[in-house]
């Protein structure tokens, strides 16, 4: 079992990166080609349509 489940993703227009987003309120961007995580932002929240911001 993995340790990290994204419940939505997202991929950028050039399928070399993509963005998840799970349950545990983080996001993550990941290098597709070299299958590793690139960034990780804790406490991030949706707050309305396409808004996401981060927690303090």
């Amino acid at each position: 079992m993995l340790s990290y489940q994204p419940d939505s993703s997202s991929y950028f227009p050039d399928d070399k990166q993509m963005i998840s987003g799970s349950w545990d309120k983080t996001a993550r961007r990941w290098d597709l080609q070299a299958g590793m995580e690139i960034e990780k932002a804790q406490e991030v929240r949706e707050y309305g349509p396409g808004r996401l911001r981060r927690g303090l």
